[in-house]
C-alpha cells in the first residue's frame, strides 16, 4: 500500500486511537510500518513529547492518516525514553 513511497521519509503517524507519533519511516513489513527515531507527541496519551526507545512498529489498520514532512524539528534533549506499554498503545494481553 505505502511501499516504497514513505520509506526513508520523515513524518507523523496519526492513529485511530488519537495518539500521534513522529519519526523516520524505516520500512514497511507486510501490514506494519516500522519507524525509527520516533517519539509520542503530546495528546491523549502524553502531556509532553516522549522518545520511543528502539523501533516503533505500527499496524496499518491502526493508522488514521500519515503526514509526510521535509524535515522534523529536533527532539528536546530532556525527553526521556520510555517503554511503549506505558503509553497505553500496546495491549500486552493480545
Amino acid at each position: 500500500m505505502f511501499r516504497p513511497y514513505i520509506v526513508r521519509k520523515q513524518g507523523i503517524v496519526n492513529l485511530k486511537s488519537g495518539s500521534s507519533f513522529r519519526g523516520r519511516f524505516h520500512r514497511v513489513a507486510g501490514e506494519f510500518i516500522v519507524m525509527r527515531e520516533a517519539a509520542l507527541l503530546p495528546g491523549r496519551t502524553a502531556k509532553e513529547i516522549q522518545v520511543v526507545d528502539g523501533e516503533l512498529v505500527i499496524h496499518m489498520d491502526d493508522v488514521d492518516f500519515i503526514q509526510l514532512v521535509d524535515q522534523l524539528p529536533p527532539l528536546p534533549v530532556e525527553s526521556p525514553a520510555f517503554p511503549i506499554q506505558q503509553a497505553g498503545i500496546i495491549d500486552e494481553g493480545s
